[in-house]
């Protein structure tokens, strides 16, 4: 969904640009016309007086005209911030696009000054903003819980496992995610994880890699468990969610293929639990192999998600799931021997085969 955004979000920036090009082009042209041909062609457009109106005037002494730049400059910093500090000054981020509310208020006065036609905009965003509205109030009932954080694990490659108080009546389907906001950093500041944990666990479960500001103020908040003084509680979250499609097709092959890169594992933790438990507590399951296969950088990388597949193994009585990983990185830059491709497990406590 966020890569949509973004390419919803860049076809809507180069429109704007064409329609900001364009009435440029117009106002040039209309400021050398007579007062008789404009009469004619602005005919809901009064001015009482045979001066012409300059380039300026039509900018910024008019409704359409204030309010359209207006409208540039809003989005200007919308797409500025969006594009630049999204990564390392994500509060500015967060501030600039949630004044999107601005941006229709400006939208509706844009076209209420009737320059060129009668405003229509209303007829194509009523119906979205009903939706999106009764959207908003389901997340913010549901979202201002505070959530108790049971238990922080910081595992290697910077990754912090989480394991969270499931809330009542709170179901899910694995591979979806939540937005979660600590209450140690700010409340109002979500950001989006997959759920690590299989619907039929009693906690749920994030795997949060440290990659940027936000990730990494969380790694240094919540403490691992074994550093934690006695009586020391880590701070509660907000959660909004679940999110998300799912994976849930998967019964309906014999042969299943998941392939996974990086960090883009975690929604795979969740699912290969899932299909554990369900092919040891079903009979009835049409699927008869499930293949994974996950491109990582390292072996360290990959060591945080071993006891996940140690656990899934464990489950797989039937010897269904087989697991191949592929490290792309040598293990010694100067063991030119690494270049060699091997396939063999990473422990003994594992079947999957891992290839250099």
């Amino acid at each position: 969904m966020v890569d949509f955004h973004r390419y919803i979000g860049a076809w809507a920036l180069f429109w704007t640009l064409v329609h900001i090009i364009g009435h440029c082009i117009n106002f040039y042209h209309i400021s050398t016309q007579t007062a008789m041909d404009l009469t004619c062609i602005f005919r809901d457009f009064f001015r009482g007086t045979h001066v012409l109106p300059k380039f300026h005037y039509w900018c910024l002494q008019t409704i359409t005209g204030l309010t359209g730049v207006l409208l540039t400059i809003h989005t200007a910093v919308i797409y500025a911030f969006a594009y630049f500090a999204r990564r390392h000054f994500f509060w500015l981020f967060w501030l600039t696009h949630n004044t999107y509310p601005v941006f229709y208020v400006l939208m509706v006065f844009h076209g209420s000054g009737r320059l060129v036609q009668p405003p229509f905009f209303h007829f194509f965003f009523l119906g979205p903003c009903l939706l999106f509205v009764l959207d908003k109030l389901v997340s913010f009932s549901r979202n201002k819980i505070q959530i108790d954080v049971m238990s922080v694990t910081h595992l290697p490659s910077n990754v912090t496992l989480l394991e969270i108080r499931r809330p009542p009546n709170f179901s899910f389907q694995s591979g979806q995610w939540v937005r979660i906001a600590s209450l140690g950093i700010s409340s109002k500041e979500y950001h989006p994880f997959t759920l690590s944990s299989a619907p039929h666990e009693e906690n749920l479960t994030l795997h949060i890699r440290a990659v940027g500001p936000w990730t990494h103020k969380l790694r240094k908040i919540y403490k691992d468990k074994a550093t934690m003084q006695k009586g020391e509680k880590f701070p509660q979250i907000y959660m909004d969610g679940p999110f998300g499609e799912g994976h849930q097709t998967w019964w309906d092959y014999e042969v299943v293929v998941f392939v996974a890169g990086g960090i883009g594992v975690t929604p795979f933790a969740s699912i290969l639990k899932d299909i554990a438990y369900k092919l040891e507590h079903s009979k009835y399951l049409k699927t008869k192999k499930v293949i994974f296969l996950w491109t990582t950088r390292s072996q360290k990388q990959f060591e945080w998600m071993t006891d996940i597949l140690r656990a899934v193994e464990a489950a797989d009585k039937r010897n269904i799931i087989r697991t191949h990983v592929f490290i792309t990185q040598f293990k010694s830059k100067f063991d030119l021997r690494t270049i060699m491709l091997v396939s063999r497990p990473l422990s003994l406590a594992c079947r999957q085969i891992v290839t250099y």
